[in-house]
């Protein structure tokens, strides 16, 4: 399951989604340091509580949000690529032959058609 050369030369291993993952909780970890950070920037008061409070709330639930969004285009893009594999294999063009020996009739004109080789 490691990391091969081929998969990231052809970009067909798409590692979005354990990226997104890291990032989510990365941001997640800023945003509650700065919200405590903001706590203590200008003393303790009630209003840098309830500012670096909403700064913990508020940013917890934008990373969420962007993490959750970035993942649901990754996955858009995965079903669009499915769709056009499927849609290419279906109208891949079909070899039909036909049998060697087809009887030749005579046309209504009594002329034979010619025949095809």
């Amino acid at each position: 399951m490691g990391l091969k050369f081929d998969d990231i030369k052809s970009l067909d291993k798409l590692y979005s989604q354990s990226i997104i993952l890291y990032l989510y909780w990365a941001s997640l970890a800023i945003t509650l340091g700065t919200g405590i950070l903001s706590m203590f920037e200008e003393g303790f008061t009630f209003f840098a509580f309830i500012r670096g409070l909403f700064i913990i709330v508020f940013g917890g639930i934008m990373c969420r949000l962007m993490a959750e969004a970035a993942q649901v285009l990754f996955r858009i893009e995965g079903h669009l690529r499915r769709i056009a594999d499927q849609r290419q294999a279906l109208s891949a063009p079909v070899s039909v032959s036909a049998p060697e020996s087809v009887p030749v009739s005579e046309s209504a004109s009594g002329e034979s058609p010619a025949k095809e080789v």
